[in-house]
């Protein structure tokens, strides 16, 4: 009898464990659990960083494949460099600009309420040129230019003039150099280039040391390739020593600075010379200078950047609809003496500031020759040292970062529609640029 009472427990404990498997299985087929759960994000460090800093976004439930995640700064895409469950590293991209952090995993997108400061960081490399003092068309790395002083941007073909030693005007256009025109007979002495507001006529402003019968502004355009030299403004006695031919921003009136102490604008319609300012009677200032000019981008104040004897930046209103002076030049930043110094209005000083530009935040930027270095003015005055190890007799030739960078008598200088500052540096034989990256 107890053997079988035995053999009927075992065969009851036995269905049992049997009902009990069926049972686990049947509820595991039903039910699967999350062994990771729902991705949360809370954050990132650091909140500030260049291009390459790692970002550490923290979390849980992430997971650990670097597929399913992805991360953006400023809607530009970052790498992913690894994942754990509860972090993500990522590395921000060049140029991406200050902005939100995203991560998208899976199909799930996250963005912590801080954004990303990023720190642009400025580089001055070699746009163009090999160093050799010759002029050579070619690639942007076969090309060669012989002591280039002045530039000009075109917005319309995004390229950029180059006017050089040697009377020749020359182009970088979609990645290739080409000489356009060899100036010659009344252009003697050319001085500086600019385009026209609607970029289709390059001027060239010339200095013509005393030959009343040349010319003072002559033009290059578009419908001729840039080919054809043409003459624009005949000289007379007070306008043959053109400094610089220059436009306003806003309604493309042309305007030139003449040594002594004159500036002109071109009445195109009466197809004559007037005077705009005569410069005899500014507070301060004593003697005959050469200069040129820029203007903010509203048009409403011009710069005149002066080279020497005196050396400073000088500031005037100007009228757009009377086309005239308004108060009169005053000084807006120099001693009026050479000098390196950054620093207020005239507490800073210049040596041989050359051609300046005006950016679209209305900074002031200055090639300045003899300091080797490249100058920012803001409209109040205040002067920095923008790129360039510079400074009195502190010339060479050096890539990197921007106040470690070298330049030998820089000249040029133009700004393009993304912002990159072009700078030709003349002893250099070489046309550079400055990026923030």
């Amino acid at each position: 009898m107890k053997s079988i009472r035995k053999k009927i427990i075992r065969d009851c404990m036995g269905a049992c464990i049997a009902l009990s498997s069926l049972w686990l299985l049947a509820c595991s087929s039903e039910v699967k659990p999350d062994p990771i759960g729902d991705p949360v994000v809370e954050g990132f460090s650091p909140e500030v960083g260049r291009a390459g800093t790692e970002l550490i976004i923290r979390g849980n439930h992430f997971g650990d494949d670097v597929e399913r995640v992805k991360v953006s700064v400023n809607n530009i895409s970052a790498q992913v460099l690894a994942v754990t469950a509860t972090k993500i590293y990522a590395l921000v991209p060049a140029a991406a600009g200050t902005g939100a952090v995203k991560v998208t995993i899976d199909s799930k997108e996250f963005q912590p309420t801080a954004s990303f400061t990023y720190e642009f960081v400025r580089k001055v490399q070699t746009y163009s040129g090999s160093g050799a003092a010759v002029s050579v068309d070619g690639s942007l790395r076969q090309a060669s230019f012989n002591r280039p002083y002045w530039l000009a941007y075109d917005r319309k073909d995004d390229a950029l003039f180059v006017l050089e030693e040697g009377r020749r005007v020359r182009r970088i256009k979609d990645g290739r150099v080409e000489t356009v025109a060899s100036l010659s007979g009344s252009i003697n002495n050319p001085r500086s280039i600019s385009m026209s507001l609607s970029a289709d006529t390059l001027f060239i402003g010339n200095d013509n040391a005393g030959n009343n019968n040349n010319v003072s502004v002559a033009i290059l355009t578009r419908n001729t390739g840039f080919r054809v030299q043409e003459d624009y403004v005949r000289s007379t006695n007070e306008t043959r020593h053109v400094n610089f031919a220059g436009v306003h921003p806003v309604d493309g009136t042309l305007m030139f600075y003449c040594w002594p102490r004159k500036l002109y604008t071109w009445n195109k319609t009466e197809n004559r010379v007037e005077l705009l300012q005569d410069l005899v009677n500014v507070a301060g200032i004593s003697g005959d200078y050469y200069a040129n000019f820029s203007f903010s981008p509203d048009g409403r104040e011009i710069y005149l950047v002066v080279k020497y004897p005196f050396i400073g930046v000088l500031k005037a209103g100007y009228d757009a609809s009377s086309k005239r002076i308004v108060n009169g030049f005053q000084r807006l930043a120099g001693t009026g003496s050479w000098g390196a110094r950054d620093g207020q209005g005239t507490e800073a000083s210049f040596d041989q500031p050359a051609q300046s530009v005006v950016a679209a935040d209305g900074s002031i930027f200055i090639a300045e020759k003899y300091n080797h270095m490249v100058r920012r003015v803001t409209p109040a005055g205040a002067v920095t040292r923008y790129a360039g190890d510079g400074g009195p007799g502190n010339q060479g030739f050096l890539e990197g970062d921007q106040f470690a960078a070298k330049f030998n008598e820089p000249e040029g200088i133009a700004i393009d529609k993304d912002g990159n500052i072009f700078i030709a540096d003349l002893r250099n034989s070489r046309i550079r640029v400055i990026r923030e990256e």
